[in-house]
């Protein structure tokens, strides 16, 4: 794999688990996102699908051009009619009224051109990604992803969303002819190893901390021992509440050691002292 580059220089590349055991998929993501922000046209509309996993048609559907949103967004509104209005008041009141729904339909009309325009690049921006991300991994990753049971539908959908989905599976060693419980130990074992870097920030930290959780979401840990011994101590939580305490706590135990060292005896020192200071 050390002499495999990918189409776009600026970008990570990717192999099989077999051709490099470790991976750091949110870097590849982050790069990804970032060369989307960077080179793309609309990129708001394309960057969540990888930062979040949403397609760009749910993201512009959101602003779907509406004769009531155009109307506030531009502080329009249509005059009543007060009491006592003469004739003359009305007829005047009755034009200007007019005038504004006429440059609204104008508005609207040019809207609907623009949203019409965005919905038809996103589609051609889906295939872009989907050209990109399979042109960062290696010959035999390729394969293995084609291999997945929905490759064939998902590809000539260019659903980027999907591939990107199954790499982060396949790269982990998830595959269609692979023993899932062996994948499953070997995915929560890198969990549960990853490290903040020396040069890491918290928030790069944190954006790889939680890109390899939530591929793990249902598998991290049994919520329900962790409520039934929170009730013991008379407090009520509900398994996301769980969820969010036990990820609170990994996050910090994962952190930096150089630099939260005295976070983790105060924390520690704590226990001992029958003060729980953890979140």
């Amino acid at each position: 794999m050390r002499n495999f580059k990918g189409k776009i220089d600026s970008l990570p590349v990717l192999g099989t688990m077999a051709e490099r055991t470790s991976q750091n998929y949110a870097a590849f993501l982050k790069a990804l996102e970032t060369y989307i922000l960077t080179t793309f046209k609309r990129p708001e509309n394309m960057a969540p699908a990888v930062s979040d996993l949403i397609y760009p048609q749910v993201t512009i559907s959101k602003n779907f051009p509406t004769r009531r949103r155009l109307m506030a967004a531009n502080g329009l509104k249509f005059e009543e009619g007060p009491i006592n209005e003469t004739k003359d008041e009305k007829h005047a009141r009755e034009a200007r009224n007019k005038d504004i729904n006429e440059s609204v339909e104008l508005l609207l009309k040019s809207e609907l051109t623009d949203y019409t325009k965005r919905a038809v690049l996103a589609k051609s921006n889906m295939a872009s990604l989907w050209g990109i991300v399979i042109g960062q991994c290696t010959d035999s990753l390729q394969e293995q992803i084609r291999s997945e049971d929905e490759y064939q539908t998902n590809s000539s959908n260019y659903d980027s969303i999907w591939l990107i989905k199954t790499l982060k599976k396949v790269i982990s060693g998830v595959t269609a002819q692979t023993n899932l419980d062996n994948s499953l130990f070997h995915a929560l074992k890198d969990f549960y190893n990853i490290r903040q870097q020396d040069n890491e920030n918290v928030e790069a930290y944190y954006h790889r901390f939680w890109t390899a959780y939530k591929w793990l979401a249902s598998h991290i840990f049994d919520s329900d021992k962790l409520i039934q011994h929170e009730a013991k101590k008379g407090k009520t939580m509900t398994p996301p509440e769980a969820s969010d305490q036990f990820l609170a706590m990994a996050f910090i135990e994962n952190a930096n050691s150089s630099r939260y060292n005295l976070l983790w005896r105060e924390l520690m020192n704590g226990i001992s002292m029958k003060k729980d200071l953890y979140p």
